[in-house]
């Protein structure tokens, strides 16, 4: 389909028809006549302007994205608050509750040892290693028959123990502070050391210890005031 050369030219700017098989018009952009321009009148541009000629026009169809979005700007504000928000917090927490418990808990075993003496084994992998510490109670009988039963001090247990009522527990930070009434006894385990009857004893791996009945300190000790216990 060739259409016939331009015979006329002019220097002002118009609009060129070409006619098309289906006997329609197409409508170009406006263009300055050139005089070398023949065929399809895109010949009759500069170069530059004949890359320009045969690119389509853009799109009006379409609105923006801007006009597309309709959300106020308040709501997207608090949108991203709050996701911000809910990031820091669960970062936050993660980290601070992996540090707390880093340290380990108490692992506590009540059990009946041999000649049905009562034992208490104090496990914590990270100070004691493998081997616990056993503290035993000749003359004295628990009132429980289920035994043995291992109590995991990695959080607040204030439920009476099969040897006796627990006097106080801090596990804010793993392994913390527990101290345990068997049998009349004060048994308080820290990371730094190990008391018995208000008494320091450091911690041995794999060592027994007898507790005997005139040991036991005064009973005023044993209570509590309120949730704090002072009895050193």
């Amino acid at each position: 389909r060739v259409m016939p050369p331009l015979r006329q030219y002019t220097r002002a700017p118009f609009i060129a028809f070409q006619w098309e098989t289906t006997h329609n018009f197409r409508m170009h952009l406006p263009f300055t006549a050139h005089p070398e321009g023949v065929g399809d009148g895109s010949r009759m541009l500069p170069p530059l302007q004949r890359r320009r000629w045969r690119q389509p026009p853009p799109s009006i169809d379409c609105p923006p994205v801007s006009e597309m979005d309709d959300t106020p700007p308040m709501v997207k504000k608090l949108f991203w608050t709050f996701i911000a928000t809910l990031f820091l917090y669960v970062t936050i927490y993660g980290g601070c509750q992996a540090m707390r418990v880093r340290g380990g808990p108490w692992n506590v075993t009540y059990a009946v040892g041999e000649g049905g003496v009562p034992e208490l084994r104090i496990e914590h992998p990270r100070l004691l290693g493998p081997a616990p510490v056993t503290l035993r109670f000749p003359g004295e009988k628990p009132t429980r028959t289920d035994l043995p039963i291992t109590a995991v001090f990695s959080a607040p247990i204030t439920n009476a123990m099969p040897f006796g009522p627990v006097i106080f527990v801090d596990t804010t930070q793993l392994p913390g502070t527990v101290t345990l009434n068997c049998f009349g006894h004060i048994v308080e385990m820290v990371p730094r050391t190990l008391f018995i009857d208000l008494k320091e004893v450091p911690w041995t791996p794999a060592t027994n210890i007898l507790l005997s009945p005139t040991t036991k300190p005064d009973p005023a000790k044993l209570k509590t005031q309120g949730q704090a216990w002072r009895g050193r």
